[in-house]
């Protein structure tokens, strides 16, 4: 019987494009997200990717008290609520394993791909193409574009 994973190591992920156009963790654009990847993903990907800008070398991860603060309960087995959200955060591409116990996490969060954005309502919708107008305006202020 596999032994549940009790801690994992965090890493950067970092990513040009979407660092440059994407959202820091604390930013209000993660609402977005929510209805794609639910609640759990939300929090643990907020939580992780905060401390990654604390610690940008990575840091080790206790899954066990990260599952209790996110209400997720003790368990960090394949079957655990903890384990299916890190995987659903590689499905949805805020993650990815970088071997069994290494776990890379994109810094910010990146906009919503188009087949995302359209399941979601129009207020959300709208609310999504002001966020990156702004998001765009502001990468290319930084640039010295425009």
């Amino acid at each position: 019987m596999e032994q549940p994973l009790s801690q994992l190591r965090i890493e950067p992920w970092p990513d040009p494009v979407i660092d440059r156009l994407g959202f820091p963790p604390h930013s209000p654009y993660l609402q977005l997200w929510l209805p794609v990847v639910g609640p759990s993903v939300s929090w643990a990907w907020r939580l992780v990717a905060s401390r990654l800008e604390h610690e940008p070398d990575g840091f080790d991860l206790d899954l066990v008290e990260t599952a209790r603060l996110l209400g997720l309960g003790a368990g960090t087995g394949r079957n655990s609520a903890m384990w299916r959200t890190l995987q659903r955060a590689t499905r949805f591409e805020l993650a990815q394993w970088r071997g069994e116990d290494v776990f890379a996490v994109r810094l910010r969060i990146p906009p919503l791909p188009r087949r995302h954005l359209l399941r979601l309502p129009p207020v959300a919708q709208r609310a999504h193409h002001v966020w990156m107008a702004r998001q765009t305006r502001a990468a290319d202020a930084a640039a010295g574009v425009g």
